[in-house]
């Protein structure tokens, strides 16, 4: 199961958000804390505070750079996450929406099914085959 194609977005940008190829060495660095804290709750304000950038800044960067905004990047790494609990826990789908971060289960439902074109428990169906 892959993301469906990017077809453009806010940045026109038509890489997958999740390589890092020839990426500027801070975008790298800002993807990876992404990465590691997607669970926790994230903003803009403090992955640049974080960064030592300021918010604008790295909103424009990173948008320029990775292909999609942080709000979408962070989605993306939770999506990601919740594949690897879909497939190896049994825990509730609104488990699962919560433990990587999503308070609503439907919202959680809604933004799998939007990036993967597949509902959670479909999605877990079809790894259980």
């Amino acid at each position: 199961m892959t993301l469906r194609k990017n077809t453009g977005g806010a940045y026109g940008a038509l890489r997958d958000p999740r390589d890092s190829t020839g990426l500027r060495r801070d975008m790298v660095v800002v993807k990876e804390y992404i990465k590691a804290h997607c669970r926790e709750k994230l903003t803009c304000e403090k992955i640049a505070r974080e960064m030592g950038l300021s918010e604008s800044y790295l909103e424009k960067l990173f948008g320029r750079e990775v292909g999609a905004t942080i709000t979408e990047y962070i989605r993306i790494c939770r999506m990601e996450e919740s594949k690897v609990l879909l497939k190896t826990t049994s825990m509730r789908i609104k488990d699962i929406g919560h433990a990587v971060g999503i308070e609503s289960p439907s919202w959680y439902s809604n933004c799998f099914h939007r990036l993967y074109g597949i509902s959670p428990s479909a999605y877990r169906k079809k790894m259980e085959e």
